[in-house]
């Protein structure tokens, strides 16, 4: 019997849904196939994601969305061509194509509605996976027990940086490197307060918050962990409720901070992220070096490299024998030095998208959800983050949300 047009769609909603779910887990499902051909399951799940999207924009989609998978699909086979020519290889480009728009499958479902069934149906599914997240940080910042989850051995979960002649920490637990689990669970956490936002719920995320800060001690997590409470602040509580909201907050972090019950790995916790907020400290000035060497790099392109960058995977060392350049510490910078203006356009793409439909959008919870994409924008662009497939997921699905709440009141995009 052939299938009804809407019966395609919610098949579609259903395999979008528990894709979703496994990208979150990769940290879990890449050390089971490591080593194996099934190491590109991602990629091979992306692909047929996108043909699902096809299926969606050709269906049932509004004109702007249609619009902006059609131009982004057309700008990365004009990369994967050029790019495969530079590197002499198709693998490389086609393989790393995905860590610029493995957002647009999701966009172009949330943006359809099946992130808003998403969200509104997984409250539960989203407070586990935060707990369960933040006792996996606390339990890895302490312990070797999730070592083989990490698919780079000691470079990531056992990832120690010298600093003064102290050596701090930094955990990982399912989220492949410590720089990334804040942007996953920052996402996940603007999901949970949409659902049902409560005064305890608020309080809860930003411990939360606090957890992924001190156990990961990254600039990422200060980051996007602040643009996250500052959207919690002006999402829709009143004045005294925030008043209220500060006051165990500001409680919780001077009797974590204190001096006198810090434990020693704590104080080297808190000596790195401090050391974040420091220009001269080591993780900073290696920062600095890197953009310096991209910069050199981009001054030598030709007119055609600014244009398509050196190939589309030449910094990337997994699974790689083509890496000629850095990544320059910045997501923009490694696109640019990849995939040239339009490598740059495909990173920001999600970004303008979201600005734009935040300008239409009357729904309150944009302003949570500004909060964090801010966050994630500007650790990406200090940092090589934008990569990270869940990540992007995320992003994709909560801009395509935010479309999809201005399209219910009936604006054009």
């Amino acid at each position: 019997m052939e299938q009804t047009k809407d019966e395609v769609i919610c098949r579609i909603n259903r395999i979008f849904t528990a894709s979703f779910i496994a990208i979150l887990f990769t940290g879990l499902i890449n050390p089971a196939v490591r080593g194996t051909s099934f190491i590109v399951w991602k990629q091979v799940l992306l692909a047929f994601l996108f043909f699902l999207a096809a299926i969606l924009v050709k269906h049932k989609v509004h004109r702007g969305i249609a619009v902006s998978f059609m131009l982004s699909v057309s700008v990365v086979y004009i990369l994967l061509f050029i790019s495969s020519i530079r590197l002499g290889s198709a693998f490389v480009p086609a393989y790393n194509i995905f860590f610029y728009v493995s957002w647009l499958p999701f966009f172009v479902w949330s943006a359809n509605g099946g992130g808003r069934k998403f969200i509104n149906s997984k409250e539960k599914f989203f407070f586990f996976y935060i707990v369960i997240s933040c006792i996996g940080l606390i339990i890895d910042l302490n312990t070797d027990l999730f070592l083989r989850l990490n698919i780079r051995n000691e470079v990531l979960t056992m990832n120690y940086f010298q600093n003064h002649q102290e050596i701090a920490k930094r955990a990982v637990f399912i989220f492949t490197a410590p720089t990334l689990a804040i942007s996953v669970l920052g996402g996940i956490l603007v999901m949970y307060l949409k659902v049902n936002h409560s005064m305890l719920k608020l309080i809860g995320s930003t411990v939360t918050v606090v957890i992924v800060s001190i156990t990961t001690a990254s600039l990422n997590a200060l980051l996007v962990g602040g643009c996250f409470i500052i959207g919690c602040l002006k999402y829709n509580f009143r004045f005294f409720i925030k008043a209220i909201y500060l006051v165990p907050i500001i409680g919780f972090l001077a009797f974590f901070y204190s001096q006198s019950i810090m434990t020693d790995t704590l104080a080297l916790q808190f000596n790195r992220v401090v050391g974040n907020l420091d220009t001269s400290s080591w993780p900073n000035t290696g920062r600095f070096f890197h953009w310096k060497t991209a910069f050199q790099v981009i001054s030598d392109f030709s007119f055609l490299e600014h244009i398509s960058g050196a190939g589309i995977g030449c910094t990337n060392a997994n699974y790689n024998s083509h890496v000629t350049h850095l990544h320059g510490e910045s997501s923009l910078l490694q696109a640019y030095v990849e995939g040239g203006m339009l490598g740059v356009f495909l990173r920001i793409l999600p970004f303008f998208l979201y600005l734009k439909s935040y300008l239409h959008c009357k729904d309150r919870c944009k302003i949570l959800i500004a909060g964090y994409i801010f966050g994630v924008f500007v650790s990406g662009a200090v940092a090589p983050l934008f990569g990270n497939i869940p990540s992007q997921a995320l992003l994709g699905v909560l801009v395509g949300y935010q479309f999809d709440l201005a399209y219910e009141t009936g604006v054009k995009i």
